[in-house]
């Protein structure tokens, strides 16, 4: 092998090896509430994920229930409030986190 076929093997080593890698943007973490219906003192609610750069999600519903779903849904008491809570996760593993205090 030539000595100028060895130097071009080895700058190509160098700049495909030394090539950055770029992080993900940070999640940012959002959602809303919809309100199905309220029958005998149970509401009847849907959550929707409207967050950025996520890929995983856990709800905290603050009734005893989760869930690790995009848009999930839950059954609480009217005239009672709940911390509902919503933590994402983007492909690198970084996470956010909202809560919104709920009245039904």
């Amino acid at each position: 092998m030539s000595i100028d076929r060895f130097l071009l093997i080895v700058v190509i080593f160098i700049f495909f090896s030394c090539k950055k890698i770029e992080k993900a943007s940070l999640p940012v973490a959002r959602f809303y509430v919809e309100i199905d219906s309220c029958v005998n003192g149970k509401c009847y609610v849907h959550f929707f994920d409207n967050s950025d750069n996520s890929v995983k999600w856990k709800w905290d519903f603050d009734n005893g229930l989760f869930a690790e779903i995009k848009n999930s849904e839950s059954i609480f008491n009217q005239n009672e409030n709940y911390d509902i809570v919503l933590i994402v996760e983007n492909v690198d593993g970084e996470m956010a986190k909202k809560i919104k205090n709920i009245s039904f």
